[in-house]
């Protein structure tokens, strides 16, 4: 048997499906990533079928975690190749983000592993409410050969098409909002912060 009932998993994919998730990526990685778990409460990175996800591999990133406060990109789709317009692979997240922005932004995604738990967050530019300017993050937590959770899979797209994938500077990017996605275990009792 595995760590999750079946009666378990159905509800995690009914609450997963039912998401209002704003770009078809998101859903699309749900999906698959539920397909992937089974009846754990995470599936391995080793779990993960590529093929499942050709549709959004450009805007797939899977980042590993060490304690106290590193993380580091795995993979980065070609998108975020584009945008930063070098490999990502081994490069530390945090570092991109606003000097002021790092420690919600960490705490955000080192709940993700430490729970475990989803994420399903907006991010945008500063200042702007248009939707062109805003992207969909949506996080899931992996295992590692150990079998323990140390690396997270996200999907991350504009809400609306974008034709110059620069557009959002990552010095500028902000968490609109942020809730956490109950993936078997509950959810934390705090919101994810902002």
């Amino acid at each position: 048997m595995g760590e999750l009932t079946q009666s378990q998993v159905g509800r995690r994919r009914d609450a997963m499906v039912s998401l209002p998730f704003r770009t078809a990526g998101s859903r699309i990685l749900a999906g698959a990533w539920l397909d992937f778990a089974g009846d754990r409460i995470a599936p391995a990175r080793r779990d993960i079928d590529p093929a499942r996800l050709v549709k959004v591999l450009p805007n797939i990133v899977i980042l590993q975690y060490a304690e106290p406060e590193t993380i580091r990109f795995r993979l980065a789709g070609t998108d975020f190749f584009t945008t930063f317009d070098r490999e990502m692979t081994g490069q530390s997240y945090l570092e991109l983000i606003p000097p002021d922005q790092r420690e919600a932004t960490r705490q955000r995604l080192f709940t993700i592993v430490r729970h475990p738990c989803g994420l399903l967050a907006v991010l945008g530019k500063e200042g702007s409410e248009r939707d062109r300017d805003r992207l969909e993050s949506f996080g899931l937590p992996l295992r590692n050969e150990a079998g323990e959770i140390e690396y997270t899979i996200h999907h991350a797209d504009y809400l609306e098409p974008v034709r110059d994938i620069e557009r959002i500077s990552m010095d500028r990017i902000r968490a609109i909002n942020a809730a956490w996605v109950d993936i078997g275990r509950g959810v934390p009792g705090q919101p994810a912060p902002l």
